[in-house]
């Protein structure tokens, strides 16, 4: 998985906040994505919220965006070694299907999914 680009907002309540979300070379599975959710929400340099974008103040968009390339790149590494955990067909398999998705989507730019909401009962 790589960051193609972000879309940067104002935000809407404070003009001075701009709220960053990354824009992904092809759709990311719910793994991959749990992965960046939890390397975003422990980094303490950046305010990575539930609605899937980065806040960030006027000056230091930059900054978070270089942040959030990092920790896309520190989350394929925890992919690489969920799969190493796999047995080896399991992770061949699901290798194979990363493969066929990224040249399936291989023009697009894909958000995070939304993250999925735990049930109360």
């Amino acid at each position: 998985m790589s960051i193609l680009d972000f879309d940067v907002q104002i935000s809407p309540q404070f003009s001075a906040e701009r709220e960053i979300e990354p824009h992904f070379n092809r759709e990311p599975s719910n793994t991959w994505a749990a992965f960046f959710w939890r390397r975003c929400e422990a980094a303490e340099d950046i305010e990575f919220l539930g609605a899937n974008f980065a806040r960030a103040v006027e000056g230091t968009v930059e900054y978070v965006e270089g942040r959030l390339k990092e920790l896309c790149e520190e989350a394929n590494d925890d992919m690489v070694a969920y799969l190493a955990s796999k047995p080896d067909q399991k992770a061949s398999d699901i290798v194979e299907l990363e493969r066929l998705q990224a040249e399936a989507q291989a023009a697009g730019r894909w958000r995070l999914p939304p993250r999925p909401t735990p049930y109360t009962y």
